[in-house]
């Protein structure tokens, strides 16, 4: 059983909801939407766990950044399965960046680098943009390749800092 981590998910999004989107891409062992124990409202985020990991490999592959509910969600390994590909992870902040760029713009800025495990745009309570993010890339050479190369770059009409 292999587990993907699915965030930034629509406050509607449900079990079922889940379920339905992925069940498309593979065999599913179950599904889980994180929720305040007290309210029962969700977290923003779940769990999607793949009977077999060539299929949730694909679900990561063709719907990160697919909307949900109207709202594109993220997906990622979940920590304890990345663990289990031995990768060596390096981090990056992306500062200045403009209000029109979002997770997937930030993810499409960057893919030239190498390969990418989560991508985010931080936003505030409203879903406005803070004006940074953070890349995560599978190795810390595809990190120091991007900060070289990509550190005063313009994006969206914004000099990013990265």
């Amino acid at each position: 059983m292999t587990h993907r981590y699915v965030g930034d998910l629509h406050p509607e999004v449900t079990e079922a909801t889940l379920f339905a989107q992925f069940s498309a891409v593979g065999p599913l062992a179950s599904v889980h939407v994180c929720r305040e124990a007290d309210t029962r409202r969700s977290r923003g985020f779940g769990y999607v766990n793949f009977e077999e990991r060539a299929d949730a490999q694909r679900a990561l592959e063709t719907m990160n950044f697919t909307p949900l509910c109207g709202r594109p969600i993220r997906i990622m390994w979940h920590s304890k399965d990345a663990a289990n590909h031995q990768f060596n992870t390096a981090n990056i902040v992306v500062r200045n960046i403009d209000q029109a760029v979002d997770s997937k713009l930030l993810h499409d800025t960057f893919a030239r680098f190498g390969t990418i495990l989560s991508c985010k745009v931080v936003v505030d309570q409203e879903g406005n943009s803070r004006g940074f993010g953070y890349v995560n890339f599978q190795t810390e050479e595809e990190a120091r390749k991007a900060i070289e190369t990509a550190n005063g770059e313009i994006v969206a009409g914004n000099k990013i800092y990265v």
